[in-house]
């Protein structure tokens, strides 16, 4: 049988003669204000963070694991850390260093404003953290229940930038299951409900691209090639490409290899590569080409 409204909002339904006592008209309409409001503040409130659901969380990478200082899961960066994707949750660790930090960068938040920064363990802790930006500011962190197991708000000197995450200081994994971060200052009993971003995907695709770098182009002289791969959305800058790919390109129907490449620009939902090698044909000559696995096209923070 479904699950009724009034049994959400544990509401009973109560014999006509209990109602000679008005106390309980007014318990029931104090549950229905209390429910109303949050479900108010829900829409309401904007979780800032991008990929801050856990239990499925977009991971263009692809690993289920993670090690050291690099970008894990989209948007989301370790240092010293290492990172497990769980079946509905992650799990960070310090492995055998002396602490692990899993952090976004936030460039919308604003010095002076008030910032409620929430997370939810496995466990179904759900700790808080209010905080107001600061030129400089030093780490702001609240615990979980489990010593050494945080959620902290940074600014980083070397990126101009503040940062958010959780950080581990001790040998046990903190297993998350969401985080989010909205303007102005929540309780426990304020916090909205945490509902997922939509188009997360789309969002991380702002910031990266899993690609296996298709493209269509031209030659501009015997030794450079210019190579048109299409992206599906706009990239937030020019974006990095990792090393140790190699490419093939079909030239005047000739296949060659090429393993010396970089970003040139980017422009109109296309990233244009430049191949370097040598024996191509005479400027303009028509290419195809691809790599010889996927990669990831970062423009991460």
């Amino acid at each position: 049988m479904a699950t009724t409204y009034t049994e959400l909002l544990q509401l009973p339904k109560h014999d006509p003669k209990d109602f000679c006592d008005v106390t309980l008209f007014n318990e029931m309409a104090d549950k229905i204000d209390a429910a109303m409001a949050k479900a108010y503040r829900g829409k309401a409130a904007h979780n800032l963070l991008i990929n801050s659901d856990f239990r499925n969380p977009v991971n263009q990478r692809g690993e289920t694991s993670y090690s050291g200082s690099v970008y894990m899961i989209d948007c989301w960066k370790g240092s010293a850390a290492d990172l497990t994707v769980n079946d509905g949750s992650i799990s960070v660790s310090r492995g055998s260093r002396d602490y692990a930090i899993f952090a976004q960068f936030t460039p919308s938040v604003q010095l002076g404003k008030t910032y409620t920064l929430a997370a939810e363990n496995a466990a179904g802790e759900i700790i808080l953290l209010v905080y107001t930006p600061e030129e400089n500011m030093s780490n702001k962190a609240r615990n979980f229940s489990t010593a050494g197991h945080n959620i902290i708000a940074r600014y980083s000197s070397s990126s101009n930038m503040f940062y958010i995450g959780a950080a581990s200081t001790v040998d046990t994994t903190l297993d998350l299951v969401w985080m989010a971060l909205y303007e102005g200052s929540y309780t426990l009993d304020t916090l909205p409900d945490y509902v997922p971003n939509e188009n997360e995907l789309a969002k991380s695709k702002e910031y990266a691209v899993r690609t296996r770098g298709h493209g269509w182009g031209y030659t501009v002289n015997s030794t450079t090639i210019r190579l048109n791969v299409p992206v599906p959305t706009t990239l937030r800058i020019a974006p990095s490409i990792p090393a140790g790919l190699t490419f093939t390109v079909i030239v005047d129907g000739s296949a060659k290899t090429v393993t010396e490449y970089s970003v040139n620009t980017m422009d109109n939902g296309v990233v244009r590569l430049t191949l370097t090698g040598t024996g191509f044909p005479t400027a303009r000559t028509p290419v195809v080409g691809y790599a010889n696995k996927e990669f990831v096209l970062s423009s991460d923070l």
